[in-house]
């Protein structure tokens, strides 16, 4: 297997051939969205955080370079990989997703990757990342690379076998296609004898544009009792508002005698919801609210036809026992980070200082 490079305009191309596969590599632009998104469509791996509308959200909120990739079989797109650039002190950083933002995956999405055969999954899989590999370390000088892979792409070999160090991660997905009594009676029995003591006393509303402000003075409080620095910004929730709402994106707010207690904000892509920001611990309140604010989301997601519902994030073992009561399934993905010459040089030299740097987080708070 060789590694060839062309130029076509400004943007390197990268490949990388065999017998079996012809894969190539190079930046998008603008002009590429609808290919992009009929990537991400296709792929069973494509989330949307891969969409080329919300990766443009995350570059002016981050406020770092969007490096957008698409992978090539001839002369065919198959496959996106969102890369956002970073700056840091001493080394060149590429994040996907992007640190501080809440978001818990991204990686590669490649089309109709769960039809292929076993043989021509993994070549191309492996091809991809290499060439992918070789543009960010070679044409891009990448010092360090860190990458959370999307749920469900268990293969996690090609990024092993390429120089990175790969790290079982886990999430919560419950699966909502079948009758919603049957969801119910799959509950812990606590959380249903709660759910029917207290619904009828808690008001589950829609939220609009301007309650995302409860919403973000519910996780500013959150943060703080936890001493964690709260990252994220409100004109970021009211930007994704904008332009995700109703479609992608609805508000649920919980109240108790008319004040809002707990809110949520919850994701549709496909076939999916993504239960993503929010239902913190209420305040002053002798009712499991959040128990019954989720169960109202799972309800609202059921009732338009999703198929399942992801509690986002299974790492911290306090957040699980709240997560696992609702009988979802345990579902993988990876952490992954790679350092080139520079980056594991100056992470020795100055561990100390760099350590912080290395681990930034996507990290989410609830309860």
């Amino acid at each position: 297997m060789s590694c060839l490079q062309e130029v076509v305009g400004a943007n390197p191309t990268w490949g990388y051939y065999n017998k079996m596969v012809s894969i190539t590599v190079r930046q998008a632009s603008d002009g590429d969205k609808s290919v992009w998104d009929d990537i991400v469509e296709s792929s069973p791996h494509g989330t949307i955080f891969h969409t080329w509308e919300f990766l443009r959200i995350l570059e002016r909120q981050s406020q770092n370079e969007f490096i957008p990739v698409i992978g090539y079989d001839g002369d065919n797109p198959f496959a996106v990989y969102p890369f956002f650039k970073k700056n840091l002190p001493l080394v060149r950083s590429f994040f996907s997703p992007p640190p501080n933002l809440s978001v818990p995956n991204m990686g590669p999405a490649i089309k109709n990757h769960d039809q292929l055969n076993q043989s021509k999954r993994e070549h191309k899989h492996l091809c991809f990342q290499k060439a992918v590999n070789e543009l960010l370390f070679e044409s891009l000088n990448a010092d360090y690379v860190r990458i959370y892979t999307p749920v469900g792409l268990i293969d996690s070999r090609p990024l092993r076998w390429t120089g990175y160090n790969v790290t079982p991660m886990h999430t919560y997905e419950l699966d909502i296609d079948h009758k919603l009594d049957d969801i119910f009676k799959g509950f812990k029995k606590k959380l249903r004898q709660n759910i029917k003591r207290h619904g009828d006393s808690i008001e589950v509303v829609e939220g609009n544009k301007k309650d995302m402000e409860i919403i973000f003075d519910m996780l500013f409080r959150r943060y703080t009792e936890q001493n964690i620095r709260f990252k994220e910004k409100n004109d970021y929730l009211f930007d994704l508002f904008e332009t995700l709402h109703p479609d992608n994106l609805r508000l649920f707010i919980a109240k108790e005698d008319s004040e809002p207690k707990v809110a949520l904000i919850d994701l549709y892509y496909k076939d999916k919801v993504y239960s993503w920001i929010g239902n913190t611990k209420p305040v002053q309140s002798s009712k499991n609210i959040t128990d019954i604010l989720q169960w109202e989301a799972i309800k609202h997601a059921h009732e338009r036809g999703f198929k399942k519902y992801e509690e986002v994030g299974g790492n911290t073992e306090r957040l699980c026992q709240f997560k696992s009561k609702f009988n979802s399934n345990l579902v993988a993905y990876y952490h992954a980070d790679r350092y080139g010459l520079k980056g594991m040089l100056a992470y020795k030299t100055y561990s100390s200082a760099l350590r912080p740097i290395f681990n930034l987080t996507s990290h989410i708070i609830r309860r």
